[in-house]
């Protein structure tokens, strides 16, 4: 687990690091996530040229904020580092 910050500013909370493969996670206290909460995890995308993150949040069930980012409840976090890791193998 990493922490990312870009020189000009946006920082994610979390990054998941399995075998060389990135996950971005931003932590926020909401239960109704919207798009701005996941406007860094875009721009760690967009530089890193990956497709997927996530926002971990008080959130009851998942919510698709854009194409590529999903909020998630915190009792989803296992299921999110899961499904990484099975990518991979």
């Amino acid at each position: 687990m990493r922490f990312w910050r870009d020189p000009d500013g946006p920082e994610v909370d979390w990054i998941l690091d399995h075998e060389g493969a990135y996950l971005p996670i931003e932590v926020k206290l909401t239960d109704r996530p919207t798009e701005r909460d996941a406007r860094h995890v875009m721009v760690f995308l967009k530089e890193h040229k990956m497709k997927q993150g996530f926002v971990v949040c008080t959130t009851p069930r998942p919510v698709r904020l854009n194409a590529s980012v999903t909020a998630m409840p915190w009792h989803g976090l296992p299921e999110i580092v899961s499904e990484m890791t099975r990518k991979r193998r």
